[in-house]
């Protein structure tokens, strides 16, 4: 994935709506969820999950 948000963390983390999975985007800077397809930015290496900061 990226060495900005481990991999890791990204399997085990779920989107605050739908809890469904998450995946990045082509240039790694939002997260999609794979359930309800709300995005959500990554900020400081850091991904913003509140439900009403998507996109």
């Amino acid at each position: 994935m990226t060495d900005m948000v481990p991999a890791k963390l990204v399997k085990i983390v779920v989107c605050p709506i739908c809890h469904g999975g998450l995946r990045f985007n082509a240039d790694l800077t939002k997260l999609r969820c794979t359930g309800c397809d709300k995005r959500f930015r990554v900020q400081d290496e850091i991904p913003v999950l509140l439900a009403q900061e998507t996109e």
